[in-house]
Parts: structure tokens; C-alpha cells; sequence
């Protein structure tokens, strides 16, 4: 039996782990943002009595959630999103690089 697939490039594999890579970096540092939208679009606007930096929305929801839930309550939600959009950011990755390439020699 021949193989009549073409091995995968190394490049390629790079390529696809370095948009992977940077879709997670972002989901992560967005994640807490992410929470405080889903909780605003789902509970309404929190009472925030003891924020300390007045007139703040974000910074007073962030500090209601670490005091309560701690630091994991800001990454509720982080790895289903990481899973369903990991190979996502993969592709991207990859038809990034191909398209610099692509446009290099036209």
C-alpha cells in the first residue's frame, strides 16, 4: 500500500500552533470581561456598594466577583470557550500565514 497523502509541513503545524497559541492569550485576558457582559445581560445592573474606584462599573463587578467567588469566579466559562474555538484559531493561524504568503507573490 503507497501513501497518497502529502505529509503535513512543519510550517504548517507551527503555524496553526502560534494562532492557537495567541486565541487563547486573548481569551484569557478577555475572559473576566466576558463574565461581567454575560452576568449584566442575564442578572441586570449589580448593586455596587463598596467599589473603590467611584463610578467604575467594570472595576466594581471585578472586585464583587473576586471577593466573592475569588480569582477562578473571572474565568467561569474559559475552557468550554477554549475548546470550542481552539481549532478555530488554529485555521485562522494557518490561512493568516498562507494568505501573507499568498500576497507576497502577486
Amino acid at each position: 500500500m503507497s501513501n497518497t497523502h502529502a505529509p503535513i509541513s512543519k510550517g504548517l503545524l507551527c503555524n496553526a500552533g502560534a494562532g492557537a497559541a495567541a486565541g487563547v492569550i486573548a481569551a484569557t485576558f478577555v475572559c473576566p470581561l466576558d463574565v461581567i457582559k454575560t452576568r449584566l445581560q442575564v442578572q441586570g445592573t449589580p448593586q455596587l456598594p463598596n467599589a473603590t474606584v467611584k463610578g467604575s462599573f467594570i472595576v466594581g463587578s471585578l472586585e464583587q466577583i473576586v471577593q466573592r467567588e475569588g480569582l477562578r469566579g473571572m474565568y467561569r466559562g474559559l475552557a468550554p470557550t477554549v475548546l470550542a474555538l481552539l481549532p478555530n484559531w488554529a485555521v485562522e493561524g494557518q490561512a493568516r500565514k498562507s494568505r501573507v504568503r499568498w500576497y507576497r507573490h502577486v
